[in-house]
């Protein structure tokens, strides 16, 4: 049973005298959190502030757990997590996305620019409304929170569109499958592998590529309004209210899309993991489909619809004293979790775990009473930028963040992707503006206009070693892996 929540205030505001440029990790603190319309009583209970005595104590922690699992699952949680070190984004496993109710309209162009959703249990990005289209759009038939204002911008001179980014007869495949191209016309291959997991996505029409260059006032529009549409978002989350945790809201601010998709998962429940996968694909269709899990689309049997293969966005958390009293939340013993691969998936271990495998069997732990979300890096990253700045109220984490560091010879299992999640922040500066703290790339600050924006700039980014070993340690604590 969820704990009890505290009525909602409509909205944050930021602090009236709150510097205008970003202060390196002290945040701003004001006594009054709260907006200035929210009644007296609101501001009277637990002494008028979330900066009253529960900032004094440890409250509980909002986030999914980490379920650092030794035998490999597929399905959504393998595929999504597996393409992690593309550098492209967030994969969702149901691209198609028909678990989660969206408007007609929605279901044609795909995820876009501006929607605000969570990713659901089953992979599917569970679309709620879109931050720059007025509240009687058809697109917004679902409704809006409370106190919605829509964020006037000139997306066409804002969104940066590249028609081609994937070219036709792409492959993106996780580490560890070999392909073997046989003809492009018609388009055929042939994968290999015996790692214990893999994700293989395949555009046969390539896929454009868009992405919002972020207006100034972003950050504090979304620390204004974060608190109502995560209320907004237990009214309409299709996995039920209370078993929602916090960093699941998510503010889409790129996408690549296709019109036609094939994803693969391996392993599927039929064979053990590792064993040697062998599949061939020809004329839009795969052979040997009962060794793996997939889903596939294709523009002829479609009627023109767009597929948004790669999410990029942001993900926004609150602090656990905020959370626990306006929103609902679980107890410890029924906090939703999401799960990671701790072992190897090639190699020798991976040989050894194999082995281990076949001759006792898999590990399992039964969580079947609690709610499984798909694992983000963000999730990790809003919790250490919270503890790292813990009179902040709100974090918000750009996926360019960690997108433009990944190591492309890396897996998806949870040793690297810690390892990730620690050079993305060593690479920046965690910086507070407001009562928002947020990363921002070391060589991206503006000096002149107090400013500062994410770069993808690989090339210019550095890792500071001792801030790495700080940052992978506080990411292992807080999943509990030795």
């Amino acid at each position: 049973m969820a704990a009890m929540a505290h009525s909602l205030p409509p909205s944050f505001q930021m602090a009236d005298n709150a510097q205008d440029g970003p202060s390196p990790v002290t945040p701003v603190v004001e006594d009054e959190a709260l907006s200035q319309s929210s009644t007296s009583s609101q501001r009277s209970a637990r002494s008028g502030s979330v900066r009253g005595p529960y900032r004094s104590y440890k409250p509980p922690n909002t986030f999914a757990r980490c379920n650092a699992v030794a035998s490999v699952a597929g399905g959504e949680e393998t595929y999504s997590r597996s393409l992690i070190p593309t550098g492209n984004g967030f994969a969702p496993w149901n691209v198609y996305g028909i678990t989660s109710p969206r408007p007609a309209g929605h279901l044609q162009q795909g995820v876009s620019i501006g929607d605000v959703g969570l990713i659901d249990p089953d992979g599917d990005f569970a679309y709620m409304f879109n931050i720059f289209l007025p509240p009687d759009d058809p697109l917004q038939e679902r409704g809006v929170p409370e106190g919605f204002e829509p964020l006037s911008l000139d997306l066409a001179s804002s969104v940066k569109t590249k028609l081609a980014h994937f070219p036709p007869r792409t492959i993106l495949c996780s580490k560890g499958i070999n392909v073997v191209r046989v003809s492009e016309d018609p388009f055929e291959f042939k994968i290999s592998t015996t790692a214990r997991e893999g994700a293989i996505l395949v555009l046969p029409d390539g896929a454009s590529r868009q992405d919002l260059d972020p207006p100034t006032e972003l950050q504090s529009y979304l620390e204004k309004h974060a608190l109502s549409w995560y209320s907004y978002m237990y009214k309409k989350a299709p996995t039920g209210g209370s078993m929602i945790p916090n960093g699941s809201l998510y503010l889409i601010t790129g996408c690549d899309k296709a019109t036609s998709y094939s994803t693969v998962s391996i392993p599927s429940s039929v064979i053990i993991p590792g064993d040697k996968v062998e599949m061939e694909y020809k004329d839009k269709r795969w052979k040997r489909t009962m060794i793996a899990n997939l889903r596939r689309r294709d523009k002829d049997e479609e009627g023109g619809k767009t597929f948004a293969v790669f999410l990029r966005g942001m993900r926004i958390g609150l602090s656990d004293h905020v959370w626990t009293r306006y929103l609902p939340y679980e107890p410890p013993e029924g906090t939703a979790y999401y799960q990671s691969l701790a072992t190897p998936i090639v190699g020798i271990r991976s040989r050894f775990v194999r082995l281990k495998e076949k001759h006792f069997g898999k590990s399992t732990l039964n969580l079947e009473d609690r709610q499984k979300v798909p694992f983000h890096p963000s999730i990790i990253i809003l919790q250490i930028l919270l503890e790292e700045c813990p009179k902040t109220d709100v974090a918000i984490v750009d996926d360019s963040i960690w997108c433009s560091i990944v190591n492309k010879t890396a897996d998806g299992t949870l040793p690297q992707i810690l390892s990730l999640i620690a050079r993305a922040i060593a690479s920046c500066d965690i910086v507070t503006i407001g009562r928002t703290a947020t990363l921002v790339p070391k060589q991206s600050k503006e000096k002149s206009t107090g400013k500062a924006r994410p770069s993808a700039d690989l090339k210019e980014r550095t890792v500071d070693a001792k801030a790495y070993k700080k940052y992978l340690a506080h990411a292992k604590k807080i999943v509990k892996l030795p």
